[in-house]
């Protein structure tokens, strides 16, 4: 990463304080883990696979069953049935989509985070002043297209908001390229000005 700034002071001092608070950081968390409650939570939350994944009933074995279930009914069995019927949500956003609403609610769902992301990809062709903002959104939202594997990530509101600002940055994308007819307005064209002296 370039860290841009008007002097090499400027770097140096920015340096040093990302070198001085890592340092900070490690010290703590080092201290920390010298607590054994601390220290013990630790060990259990890190740990690859948790009893309440793995043990019979768990989370696995409710995403198996709930996907087989959807295989079954391929219209769905209705939105939030499956806790009635296995007493645990699948936690996997693609298999609670599927047993819920069928293969045509998974299409959809599919096809709207492949779409979003595309979207995002777009959102890439903005001026650097904004190109940042479109980074950070696209790399969130990918982020949890591959967490909902593991979570039911469908009812957090700011999914909802990511992918909202992604068609919106990607909409900006479109129209700030799109060549417009002379003496229109275009669209984020105070980007384009000259940066005074």
């Amino acid at each position: 990463m370039k860290i841009r700034s008007a002097n090499g002071g400027q770097r140096t001092r920015l340096a040093g304080f990302v070198l001085a608070l890592t340092a900070i950081a490690t010290i703590a968390i080092g201290w920390a883990l010298t607590l054994p409650e601390v220290r013990d939570l630790f060990v259990q939350r890190f740990a690859l696979a948790q009893s309440y994944d793995t043990a019979a009933g768990g989370r696995f074995e409710s995403m198996q069953a709930a996907f087989w279930m959807a295989l079954q009914h391929p219209l769905g069995i209705g939105l939030f049935q499956w806790p009635h019927i296995w007493g645990l949500m699948p936690h996997n956003v693609y298999v609670n989509v599927f047993v819920s609403g069928g293969l045509m609610s998974i299409a959809g769902w599919g096809g709207l985070t492949v779409l979003t992301i595309g979207a995002g990809i777009r959102a890439l062709k903005l001026p650097p002043s904004l190109r940042g903002i479109a980074v950070v959104a696209l790399a969130s939202f990918v982020v949890h297209a591959l967490q909902g594997f593991l979570i039911d990530s469908n009812h957090w509101r700011h999914l909802y908001i990511n992918m909202g600002l992604i068609w919106g940055l990607a909409l900006a994308a479109r129209a700030y390229h799109t060549p417009v007819a002379a003496g229109r307005f275009r669209f984020i064209s105070h980007f384009n000005a000259a940066k005074p002296a």
